[in-house]
């Protein structure tokens, strides 16, 4: 009979689903959340640090957690449980001044509100839709998401009781493991004396292989004829492979970000990076913006102030790469040398605020003086 765990607790004992679960909830966690301000002189967002929500976000939302606990959990729960609830509470003004993540949340969909109970963090109560962030794992409808773990539920059972076979399987280690037979001419019923020479040959047998010894002597007539892995057992080594692809493209994890491979190359682990980033990452990073947006901000103040991950930790990669990525960027104009030092913690340079082009690295301002001078001469 095969087992389909849909508990969470059971199916994170799952290499491929616990690595899963692990990878893409630290890879958001990681990822700074920040409150960006609308600078209408520039007419792009900037980091509002002043911001009381700017700390919540990206420090510190409770007294329990910290914002990368925070945001690991409430992935966590997306995946184990469909859904993840998250309170924000408001002192007498209606800030936030605290975001927890809740457990214990009832919704109903007809009068579209929440009753939540508790106990951890000491709230309940029912509140309306506006009150309560809720993030939803993909379902078979719009209103409540549904669980990854009971959607793969049977390939993880048949993952789960692979991993039980080959327990049993390789539960001797090293070990021969066989049976000793005496002669075909002996009869079909064995006395009591030849019952217990055997089982005296068996325990010598099983003595000497502890003892390190890789020569055994039997006596007399009897052999002793080694199990070996019969078909069955490797394809059963092929099959737990297979539900580690299988598990991978329910949470849209590359097989080799789950070290199966296959013998792939640095071009296709930078293409599975690729692939991972834009499948299994970007929309959650889009769902949690929006919602975190529509709840915490004011409606009037949606249009000047949002919340965004900065996506450029995500882009953290080898230093030849980075290198050559910050090179171009300050070569083509799009950044200057002082924001690069900015970015990774160095003072300012004089001068390092010019943008500059990739023609001998001249800055834009000469360029456009120079196209002045040749418009007015022509």
């Amino acid at each position: 009979m095969v087992y389909y765990p849909s508990s969470p607790t059971f199916a994170e004992k799952v290499a491929a689903v616990y690595s899963c679960e692990k990878l893409i909830s630290e890879s958001i966690a990681k990822i700074p959340l920040e409150v960006k301000r609308y600078n209408s002189t520039g007419r792009y967002y900037v980091r509002d640090v002043r911001n009381p929500l700017y700390d919540i976000l990206a420090t510190r939302p409770n007294a329990r957690m910290t914002a990368y606990d925070l945001l690991r959990g409430t992935v966590m729960n997306m995946h184990n449980y469909g859904n993840a609830y998250l309170y924000p509470e408001r002192d007498g003004k209606g800030d936030v001044v605290a975001l927890y993540l809740l457990e214990g949340v009832n919704y109903d969909r007809y009068t579209n509100t929440y009753s939540v109970s508790d106990n951890t963090n000491g709230i309940y109560g029912v509140y309306t839709a506006d009150r309560i962030i809720h993030l939803r794992n993909l379902g078979s409808d719009a209103y409540l998401g549904e669980s990854t773990i009971r959607i793969a539920a049977r390939t993880i059972g048949i993952s789960t009781n692979a991993d039980n076979e080959l327990s049993q399987l390789f539960t001797s280690g090293n070990r021969h493991r066989g049976i000793i037979t005496g002669s075909a001419e002996a009869p079909l019923g064995y006395g009591a004396n030849k019952i217990d020479a055997m089982n005296k040959a068996k325990e010598d047998m099983q003595n000497a292989l502890r003892s390190g010894e890789t020569i055994v002597v039997l006596p007399g007539d009897m052999k002793f004829s080694p199990f070996s892995m019969t078909p069955a057992d490797v394809q059963l080594l092929d099959n737990k492979k297979f539900t580690v692809k299988e598990i991978g493209r329910f949470f849209r994890v590359p097989p080799s970000m789950l070290y199966e491979d296959g013998g792939s190359t640095y071009s296709n682990a930078e293409m599975d990076s690729v692939l991972f980033l834009n499948g299994a990452l970007s929309p959650l990073l889009r769902q949690i913006e929006l919602e975190l947006s529509a709840k915490l901000i004011a409606d009037e103040e949606r249009g000047y102030y949002k919340i965004q991950f900065d996506r450029e930790a995500l882009y953290t990669t080898d230093l030849t790469t980075k290198a050559n990525y910050m090179k171009a960027t300050i070569e083509s104009g799009v950044r200057t040398v002082n924001e690069w030092r900015k970015v990774e913690g160095f003072p300012a340079l004089v001068g390092g605020d010019e943008a500059v082009v990739s023609a001998n690295l001249v800055t834009l301002k000469s360029r456009i003086n120079e196209g002045n001078q040749g418009n007015s001469q022509s």
